[in-house]
């Protein structure tokens, strides 16, 4: 199925972009919540278009939220922070997010909230407008501390030959390169050769003979097939 899904226009647009990495996509349920700079929050939001398998890898997903059917969100200002957290509903429920973005279109203002994470199930993620602070002043450290903790376990180091420098112990599947961009590339090429040898032909002019076909090969780019 693919990424591309559309809706009539909304007071609100949240745009959700799932990672490009192996198994990146949930069929987990999501929400989220947002916060304004004034201390407002709009009730819990379900991401969820119906008939739609939302949430696969690599997809930017889009959901539209009516102000008026949640009035919290009528006196909302800037939107400060999300909170965002989803279930372990379904057997793929694994989520890697890259970023989700707020549109307010009755304010025409844009926020960007960057995620560029594992989203694990039933924890609530605080991700602020940016996401930018260094760690004294981080607002949840305890969210850091956690995610530091996930990091040190995922990527321990070995000293694999002795004296040689430190390597990854276990790679993460998900950092590994996927065969899926093997095919993609392969492909790719063979869609870059039929396109050149189009050309060809079109640049060619007269053809006498079905013989002439041949002059489009040469053996510097594309060799006379047997």
């Amino acid at each position: 199925m693919g990424c591309l899904f559309t809706k009539p226009s909304s007071d609100y647009m949240i745009y959700v972009q799932t990672g490009d990495r192996r198994n990146a996509g949930t069929d987990a349920n999501v929400k989220i919540v947002m916060h304004d700079e004034f201390g407002n929050s709009s009730a819990p939001i379900t991401l969820d278009n119906y008939f739609k398998n939302d949430f696969e890898r690599g997809c930017l997903d889009t959901f539209h939220v009516p102000a008026n059917k949640i009035k919290d969100l009528q006196r909302m200002g800037k939107i400060d922070r999300i909170e965002v957290w989803k279930d372990d509903a379904w057997v793929a429920s694994d989520w890697f997010v890259d970023k989700i973005v707020v549109d307010n279109r009755v304010t025409n203002n844009t926020f960007v909230f960057p995620i560029f994470r594992w989203i694990k199930a039933k924890y609530h993620y605080q991700i602020k407008h940016l996401d930018t602070s260094l760690p004294q002043f981080d607002e949840y450290p305890e969210q850091r501390k956690m995610e530091l903790q996930e990091k040190r376990a995922a990527y321990q180091f070995d000293q694999k030959v002795a004296g040689g420098p430190a390597q990854v112990k276990s790679m993460p599947s998900d950092e590994q390169f996927s065969f899926d961009y093997k095919w993609d590339i392969v492909s790719l090429k063979a869609k870059l050769i039929a396109t050149s040898l189009l050309v060809k032909l079109m640049a060619h002019g007269e053809w006498d003979s079905l013989a002439t076909l041949t002059n489009v090969y040469t053996e510097s780019t594309f060799h006379k097939p047997k």
